[in-house]
């Protein structure tokens, strides 16, 4: 008896590492794409962080120069595919290169002045944005264009 359960056991465990398909999430895509405001550019550094409640996924990326994004994470940036909410964080003031993603959520009221009056507060959050995508198997370009008001 205890031969079977230490067999059993030890399926569990190599089928748990294994899996069906290789992938931990099975299906992935990537997410890139560029954010403005009313159609109008916005400066660079703005945290775009997508988010998957079901799996507890969290992926996020920052807006360069050409205010384009490419969402990263642990998985080479490989994202179970289904549904997101995402927020989005303004920069901080100064130098936004040393500063992560989390970092800005976690202190909002270290941007600067200029963007807490042009940036809307609803964005800051995944139950406030309004911000819903779908990510499919592949490559996915979605550009955010964020209302004022």
């Amino acid at each position: 008896m205890r031969e079977i359960f230490r067999s059993i056991t030890v399926l569990m465990v190599v089928a748990t590492f294994v899996g069906c398909g290789g992938e931990p999430y099975g299906p992935t895509g990537k997410v890139t794409g560029k954010l403005t405001m009313d159609g109008k550019n916005l400066p660079a550094g703005h945290a775009v962080s997508f988010m998957q409640m079901q799996s507890g996924f969290l992926a996020f990326g920052m807006t360069d120069a050409e205010r384009k994004f490419e969402v990263n994470s642990w998985n080479n940036g490989n994202m179970p595919i289904g549904k997101y909410d995402v927020m989005i964080a303004p920069p901080s003031g100064g130098d936004v290169s040393n500063l992560s993603a989390e970092e800005r959520f976690d202190n909002p009221e270290s941007s600067s002045a200029k963007s807490k009056v042009l940036f809307p507060s609803r964005y800051r959050e995944t139950t406030t944005s309004g911000l819903n995508y779908e990510v499919t198997k592949g490559a996915n370009n979605f550009d955010i264009d964020l209302k004022p008001k």
